[in-house]
């Protein structure tokens, strides 16, 4: 069945429409409900999180660490030694840093130590710093450098260099 609109005047013909059925109309195309934009959102605020909290510990890393009296009075220490130089190379990294501290209290007061070991990547290979300090202060104690094939250099106390005419396994 065609509907039909009157004529017009000016054009004296009919126009025919075709039915508004509702069934022949095309349903509007699915974005699966909320499930891409709910994930999407996610993704971006897990990154947005992770990428600042990746950012301040990077960031607080490099901040203690410059302002870590301990670790630069060890650090000076060994670029100033030509002996840890030549043994851990001459450009090195610190790739590794662990420290331990112990505080005892008495009536007397109070005494503790503080160790503090690095790991240096250098040309060549992997080397390990120990240093001991007096309590929290920078007072160096004991400072020994390890070199990638086991040489030992202990820097402070510095060793006492023995004389030629004796052997070094004598004493």
């Amino acid at each position: 069945m065609a509907y039909s609109f009157p004529a017009t005047p000016d054009k004296g013909c009919k126009r025919i429409v075709p039915p508004l059925d509702p069934q022949t109309r095309f349903a509007p195309h699915r974005s699966h409900g909320c499930l891409w934009g709910c994930l999407g959102a996610a993704v971006f605020f897990v990154l947005m999180v992770g990428g600042g909290l990746g950012y301040t510990a990077w960031t607080g890393w490099r901040i203690l660490h410059r302002a870590d009296t301990q670790l630069t009075t060890v650090l000076a220490a060994v670029r100033a030694d030509p002996r840890a130089l030549a043994v851990a190379g001459g450009d090195f990294r610190v790739v590794q840093i662990q420290r331990m501290s112990s505080l005892n209290r008495t009536a007397a007061g109070s005494s503790g130590k503080t160790i503090l070991q690095l790991g240096l990547s250098g040309p060549r290979g992997f080397s390990r710093v120990d240093a001991r300090f007096a309590g929290k202060t920078n007072t160096v104690v004991s400072l020994i450098l390890t070199g990638p094939t086991g040489e030992v250099v202990r820097i402070v106390p510095r060793e006492a260099s023995l004389p030629q005419s004796v052997p070094p396994n004598s004493i």
